[in-house]
């Protein structure tokens, strides 16, 4: 007679590893970093999160009128659509890997939420050995243009939140369910991006959003400032741009087909919008992206 197992042996899924099983991250990009003297890094405003790995040196932060200083081992993540200085301030050299990483917009206000992204996230002295260790080898393995190293570097994302998400939201498991019942506005917020994940190639407007979730606008601006630290113009503006990314990066058509697709009245409307956000036409973006993911691009 076979003898079952002991009720103790069997793995089963703890409430933070159900959080975190929802979300589907897709790395972008990866790079090493290396600079020589106390400069301004980064002074930006980005259209997909990033997570940067401190090796050496000392970095400041500057977000949102707060500052961070970090050292050798630190982590910074950041979400999209959030302004925010990085200044080197060591004598010694600073050197850091970087992903830049997206999810599906539908998953992104939870995601914001569970890892209060309002602000930027900083944690000191945040990676072991072995995790630097597994950073360096992920990216001599990306460089290398190896095989599954895609999937090396979903693994390394995941198991960087799984961390920080310990870190930083250590209560997140007996509350989170009662707070997604308890406040409407990330369900507003949901609905919107639904609405615009609908409607890609349609000009929408915070009219079109107000009408679709019967509000007002005073309401939905309170929304989005709270769940995604923008206003729902920005954030249409964002999601189009983001799309428009994409089709710049990854298909064959010419700057006016896109310009059609997306709605815009002409290829000049859509080049000064592109601009606005860009500081550069969608010509000389696309040029770029391109080298990038010659260089960069998994």
């Amino acid at each position: 007679m076979k003898k079952s197992l002991p009720t103790n042996y069997l793995i089963q899924k703890d409430p933070l590893s159900d959080l975190l099983s929802k979300f589907n991250f897709s790395p972008i990009f990866f790079f090493y970093a290396l600079h020589n003297q106390k400069s301004l890094l980064k002074n930006d405003i980005l259209t997909h999160f990033k997570i940067s790995f401190l090796i050496t040196g000392s970095i400041k932060v500057l977000c949102n009128s707060i500052s961070y200083e970090l050292g050798p081992k630190s982590i910074l993540l950041v979400p999209p659509s959030l302004l925010h200085t990085i200044e080197c301030i060591s004598p010694e050299p600073v050197t850091f890997y970087t992903i830049y990483f997206d999810l599906p917009l539908q998953q992104r206000a939870e995601f914001i939420e569970l890892f209060k992204l309002q602000q930027v996230q900083c944690i000191s002295t945040f990676l072991s050995d072995f995790t630097l260790k597994f950073i360096e080898d992920k990216y001599n393995d990306f460089l290398k243009k190896e095989q599954l190293t895609y999937q090396s570097i979903k693994i390394l994302i995941d198991n960087c939140m799984l961390k920080l998400l310990k870190v930083i939201q250590s209560d997140i498991v007996s509350t989170h369910s009662e707070y997604r019942h308890q406040y409407s506005e990330e369900k507003t917020v949901l609905k919107c991006i639904g609405y615009l994940d609908d409607n890609p190639y349609k000009n929408v407007t915070v009219e079109d959003l107000c009408e679709h979730c019967a509000l007002s606008q005073s309401y939905l601006y309170r929304c989005f400032t709270s769940y995604l630290n923008s206003s729902p113009k920005q954030f249409i503006t964002t999601y189009r741009l983001n799309k428009i990314e994409v089709d710049l990066l990854q298909s064959s058509k010419s700057i006016s087909e896109i310009a059609n697709q997306y709605g815009y009245s002409s290829v000049y409307a859509f080049s000064n919008s592109f601009k606005s956000f860009y500081h550069m036409s969608p010509r000389d973006f696309r040029k770029q992206l391109n080298n990038k993911k010659k260089k960069f691009a998994l």
